[in-house]
C-alpha cells in the first residue's frame, strides 16, 4: 500500500527537513552573530567540514553496530528511537549557543545523532521490501525529501529569522516523523533470514566500508551525492 510506503520513508522527510534548513540558512547566520566580522566564513567552513569527515563514515559505523545487535534486539527500531531522542537533545544545544566551541558541539552531536539514526534506518528498504518493489519504494523516499525542501522552504518565509521557532519545528518533525515510520514497521520481517554476523571488529568495519567502493555502480551513485 501506498501508506505503508509513506510510512516506512517518513524519516526521510524528517532527515530532509533538518539539513536543508540547518545547513543552508539557520547555521550560517548564528555562526555569523557569534564570529565577528570577515571570519565567519572561514569558521563555518571548519565546522561544516568537520562534521561532512564525520558523515563520511558515522552511518557505516552505526548500520555495521546495528547488523550485530540485530539478532539480539530483533530489528533496527531501537538505534531510530535513539537517533532520534539524541536530536532533539543536539538541537536543543544548538538553539542556545552563543559560544562558538557550543555550536561546534552542539553541531557534531546533530551529526552523530542522525547517523545513530539513518544508518541502521538505511537498511530498511532492501530488507523489508522485496527486489521488484524497491523502485517503488526508492520513488517514495525521493519524492518524500523532496518535498521536505519544498516545505521548509515555505516555513522558513513564513517565520522570517525566527530561530527559536524553526529549531521547535526541527524537533517536532524529527520526532513525529520517527514515530510514524515506528509505527509502521512494527512486526515487518524481513524479506531474507538476516546472515549470522560476525563478531564486530575495526578490522571488520574497515573491511565493511571499503567493500562497496568495489563496485562500478555504487562509485557512481556516491559521485554523483558529492556533487550534490
Amino acid at each position: 500500500k501506498t501508506s505503508w510506503y509513506l510510512g516506512l520513508s517518513a524519516y526521510w522527510f524528517a532527515t530532509s527537513f533538518k539539513w536543508y534548513i540547518l545547513l543552508l540558512v539557520v547555521l550560517p547566520g548564528q555562526v555569523e552573530k557569534i564570529v565577528p566580522g570577515g571570519e565567519k566564513s572561514q569558521v563555518w567552513g571548519m565546522v561544516f567540514a568537520i562534521g561532512a569527515t564525520w558523515a563520511a563514515v558515522g552511518p557505516s559505523l552505526f548500520g555495521y553496530l546495528s547488523d550485530r545487535l540485530l539478532h539480539r534486539w530483533g530489528d533496527r527500531r531501537p538505534f531510530i528511537a535513539i537517533g532520534s531522542a539524541m536530536t532533539v537533545l543536539a538541537l536543543m544545544a544548538l538553539v542556545g549557543a552563543d559560544r562558538i566551541w557550543i555550536l561546534v558541539l552542539g553541531y557534531l552531536l546533530l551529526q552523530v545523532s542522525d547517523d545513530v539514526g539513518t544508518g541502521p534506518y538505511s537498511a530498511l528498504i532492501p530488507e523489508l521490501v522485496p527486489e521488484e518493489h524497491r523502485g517503488r519504494a526508492s520513488g517514495t523516499m525521493g519524492m518524500l525529501s523532496l518535498v521536505a525542501q519544498l516545505s521548509v522552504g515555505i516555513f522558513a518565509l513564513l517565520v522570517g529569522g525566527n530561530v527559536v521557532l524553526i529549531y521547535s519545528a526541527i524537533a517536532i518533525v524529527n520526532v513525529a516523523c520517527a514515530l510514524v515510520a515506528l509505527w509502521t514497521i512494527r512486526g515487518a520481517k524481513p524479506i531474507s533470514p538476516a546472515p549470522e554476523p560476525t563478531r564486530a571488529s575495526i578490522a571488520g568495519f574497515v573491511r565493511g566500508w571499503i567493500e562497496p567502493w568495489k563496485s562500478r555502480d555504487f562509485f557512481w551513485v556516491w559521485f554523483t551525492r558529492f556533487l550534490n
